[in-house]
């Protein structure tokens, strides 16, 4: 919904459906082989956003801003493992909730060329998590008659982070377009994302 020349509220709501491989390392202190237990459950996402989004031009470039909310559920089904030689665990269904705001700043250029139109984009952003606390689960071994539950607590989430990317569409003629992207994440303090995306698109 645009308010104005360079306002617009935008939203989205969505489900998704597919698969994880999940890879567990069991390590010994005694010095013995590490062990693999692995699984491959469905999982279900459900997810929602809103933001708030300025576009100001200058010429042939665009001054991009936003804020906004995206809240995420992701429900994992219960899974056993397998590899784990006795350590392979029984782990029951579970949900993940997300609740992220986030502020963005980009620039982005259209350049008209003798083949057809170069968009590129740069852009950084800001990101905080709301939710997705430390919390206790349970799980138990496959080989364990007496179903013994094993307790263990999950780790606190990287609570603030940074993203920063850059990509091109390249608009051909008779509807045929292209595009390049790279976004990779920084300040988390225990792992780092980087995603490559390329696609091509035709019109029929």
């Amino acid at each position: 919904w645009n308010a104005g020349a360079h306002v617009a509220l935008n939203g989205y709501a969505g489900w998704l459906r597919g698969g994880q491989d999940i890879r567990r390392v069991v390590s010994f202190i005694d010095g013995s082989p590490d062990l693999a237990a692995s699984a491959s459950p469905d999982a279900r996402r459900t997810l929602a956003g809103i933001a708030l989004d300025l576009n100001f031009a200058r010429g042939a470039w665009d001054w991009r801003g936003g804020v906004g909310f995206d809240a995420l559920r992701t429900t994992t089904d219960n899974y056993r493992e397998t590899g784990g030689s006795g350590f392979d665990l029984v782990v029951p269904q579970r949900s993940t909730d997300t609740r992220r705001g986030r502020i963005d700043v980009a620039l982005a250029g259209t350049f008209s060329r003798s083949w057809g139109v170069l968009q590129p984009e740069f852009r950084v952003g800001l990101r905080h998590e709301f939710d997705n606390d430390s919390r206790r689960l349970g799980a138990r071994f496959v080989e364990d008659t007496g179903s013994t539950i094993v307790r263990f607590d999950t780790g606190t989430p990287d609570r603030d982070w940074a993203q920063a990317g850059v990509s091109t569409v390249f608009t051909f003629t008779h509807g045929h377009s292209a595009y390049i992207a790279l976004d990779r994440e920084f300040g988390h303090s225990t792992s780092t994302a980087t995603m490559v995306s390329i696609g091509w698109r035709f019109e029929l």
